[in-house]
């Protein structure tokens, strides 16, 4: 059995150990200033890209969705932003099997809804049964396809019982699963349509709690004073409806908000230097990288993506359009998992003259002199689909589409909003109208385990899998790393797995970018980081 209680231990283990899976007590993070009990009062106001559909975290999705979850509600842990190490929440420890097939969390005692019912197990059990029912499909529930039951075993105490060993188990629920009210919840017919409870008046255990929704113009939380690890710094938190991102760039400059997370990294340059504006910047779990549909002739061909690599001056990308705030990508895992992480793995070096190379030896030729490829009777032509209103993302494609144009691909761009390309790119995989090649970001959990997501071809019909990559050797080595209870084991599959992906082309990594935050320099507390919801309470001005 093994158990998890002191934070010494973690930092011990940490230095010892490649992976690790423990909880540390305690409630403030390092790195992260201050306590939630040090009062200052104030307000953050920052912006949000879209009106949340649901702020339910049984079915938060979207960004602002989850953002919203995030603040409202707790899960059991919460991921250190540094270190990604799980850190007690509604549970205080937790253990595990020596297998990896049993886990068992002690709850926080004295817990209160904000509406001033008592947290039980039975909240989470309800809560991870919703997540797990294959008619509502959450989007949590792709995380646990290892998980077989919740159990109450009392009040305070819950059992999770696994089909098959999953030693990522507890960094998932950190990161994907903040817990909803089952006394509110339990009996409701349409729980995704409950509008009542999902956007009208959602009720959590967090550090805020909600005043007012405005549809299309702002949400409105104040502090909750009844918060388990004490009341929050600020008075309240403002999510305010600004889809546009120089339109909160200009915000940003006259006060009208405070603080813009993961500011893009190609307009930070017109920031930077703002009276009363700082600067903070850190490091991230996401990856750029160009998706080709492996259905999608002729991207079938390895040759034909291998040589679509060679023609990236990825080195320029990171130039040019990062400003140099990021590294160039030979992968999925970035750097900052350090533990499976795989240096070895070297980024396709800029050689436009390999491209070619390989480009003919796939039968890719100018045969009618006209300057564009064809093969068969049929011109090497698709549409680069771009998403509009991103800058990194309309500046990569406009770059690539002129290193392919230099080979002799017929490319042309085509421009969609962000629902648009959600629903007709990316979830778009076959028929007719099926996806072509597009430049997007992808964001993993802080758990080298999610990669599975994106690349196991269970995933390609639906799920993260959106560009339709399957290679059963990748799917052996990903079904290893995530089931092996051997650390050194799982960071060899990892290691491996890496290699196949970059040699296949199962996506044509880009770059690493970092994380910039941009907010009112008197504005403290707020980890960079792909976690900084989870820690609202501890944001506050000096």
């Amino acid at each position: 059995m093994k158990r998890y209680l002191s934070a010494a231990s973690l930092v011990l283990a940490l230095a010892v150990a490649a992976c690790t899976q423990a909880a540390p007590s305690g409630t403030a993070s390092p790195g992260v200033s201050g306590a939630p009990s040090d009062r200052a009062g104030g307000r953050v106001v920052l912006p949000m890209a879209a009106d949340p559909g649901t702020m339910n975290p049984i079915f938060a999705g979207s960004v602002a969705e989850v953002q919203l979850a995030r603040v409202l509600f707790n899960g059991l842990a919460r991921l250190n932003p540094e270190t990604f190490v799980p850190e007690p929440m509604l549970a205080t420890s937790w253990e595990s099997t020596d297998d990896a097939m049993e886990y068992t969390f002690h709850l926080r005692d004295g817990v209160k809804w904000h509406d001033g019912q008592p947290f039980t197990a039975d909240d989470v059990k309800f809560t991870m049964d919703k997540i797990m029912d294959p008619e509502l499909a959450t989007r949590p529930g792709r995380s646990f396809t290892a998980l077989e039951s919740t159990e109450v075993v009392d009040a305070s105490t819950v059992k999770f019982i696994m089909k098959t060993p999953f030693p990522a188990f507890v960094s998932y629920l950190a990161y994907n699963v903040q817990i909803a009210p089952k006394h509110l919840l339990e009996g409701v017919e349409d729980l995704q349509n409950n509008t009542a409870f999902n956007t009208d008046k959602p009720i959590g255990t967090g550090a805020f709690r909600l005043v007012e929704n405005v549809k299309g113009d702002h949400i409105t939380l104040e502090a909750n004073p009844d918060f388990f690890l004490g009341p929050p710094k600020l008075d309240r938190v403002i999510f305010k409806l600004l889809p546009d991102a120089n339109t909160q760039i200009a915000q940003l400059k006259t006060g009208e908000i405070d603080l813009i997370p993961r500011l893009d990294v190609s307009v930070a340059p017109s920031v930077e230097g703002t009276p009363g504006v700082r600067l903070d910047t850190g490091v991230t779990a996401q990856f750029w990288a160009l998706h080709l549909n492996h259905d999608f002739p002729p991207f079938t061909d390895v040759r034909v993506r291998q040589a679509m690599a060679y023609a990236i001056d990825r080195e320029a990308l990171v130039s040019d359009v990062l400003h140099g705030q990021g590294q160039v990508a030979a992968g999925p895992i970035a750097p900052i998992l350090k533990s499976a992480y795989n240096p070895d793995v070297e980024p396709y070096p800029y050689d436009p003259e390999r491209s070619k190379e390989l480009l003919e030896e796939a039968g890719w030729t100018d045969t009618d002199g006209d300057g564009i490829l064809d093969k068969d009777g049929e011109p090497f032509r698709f549409t680069l689909q771009v998403l509009k209103g991103f800058p990194v993302a309309e500046q990569v494609s406009a770059i690539l589409e002129q290193e392919f144009k230099a080979l002799g691909m017929d490319v042309t761009q085509q421009a969609y909003d962000l629902a648009s390309f959600i629903t007709d790119v990316r979830d778009t995989r076959s028929g007719p109208n099926m996806s072509q090649a597009y430049v997007v970001f992808m964001f993993l959990a802080p758990e080298p385990d999610d990669i599975w997501s994106y690349f196991h071809s269970s995933n390609a019909e639906a799920g993260s899998n959106f560009n339709v990559y399957r290679n059963p050797d990748a799917d052996r080595l990903l079904d290893l790393a995530r089931t092996s209870v051997d650390p050194e084991e799982r960071r060899q599959a990892f290691f491996d797995v890496q290699q196949l992906l970059h040699d296949d082309v199962a996506r044509d990594f880009l770059f690493y970018p970092n994380e910039i935050y941009a907010m009112k320099d008197t504005l403290h507390g707020v980890p960079v980081s792909t976690l900084p919801y989870p820690y609202v309470e501890q944001w506050g001005y000096e």
